[in-house]
C-alpha cells in the first residue's frame, strides 16, 4: 500500500500482539535449547558458559539476525512480516546446525490463554 501523499510504501508495525508473541517464543526457545545441553559457548561458539534465557535470546540470536537481515537494530521497527521472516532464518540455522526442533511461533490463541 502506498502513501497517496509521498507515494512511499506503507509498512505495517508489529503488533503488540505480535510483540507478546516474540517474546514468549524467546523464553520457549531458551527453554528448547538449555532442555537440549546447548548453552551460549556451545551454540555461538563464544567464550560464555552461560545458560540460555530468554534477554539471551533476544540479545545474542534474534538481534543479530534482525540486523543482518533488515538493517534495523529495534524490534519496534519490524513489519508484521519481519518477524515470522526472522523465526524462519533462526529456526532453519538452529535445525540444520544443532538438530533442534523448535517451538512454533506463538498463536494469538495461545497468547489469549496465558493471559487468563
Amino acid at each position: 500500500m502506498k502513501c497517496k501523499a509521498c507515494n512511499q510504501d506503507i509498512i505495517k508495525k508489529r503488533t503488540s500482539r505480535q510483540n507478546s508473541a516474540l517474546h514468549l517464543w524467546f523464553s520457549q526457545l531458551s527453554e528448547v535449547m538449555t532442555e537440549a545441553g546447548l548453552d551460549v559457548r556451545t551454540t555461538l561458539k563464544s567464550d560464555f558458559d552461560l545458560p540460555w534465557s530468554p534477554e539471551l535470546v533476544k540479545e545474542l540470536l534474534y538481534r543479530p539476525v534482525m540486523k543482518a537481515y533488515k538493517k534495523i537494530t529495534s524490534t519496534t521497527k519490524l513489519s508484521t512480516t519481519d518477524i515470522d521472516k526472522i523465526f524462519d532464518i533462526i529456526n532453519r540455522e538452529l535445525g540444520e546446525k544443532h538438530g533442534l526442533e523448535l517451538p512454533p511461533f506463538p498463536s494469538i490463541e495461545l497468547l489469549m490463554e496465558q493471559k487468563l
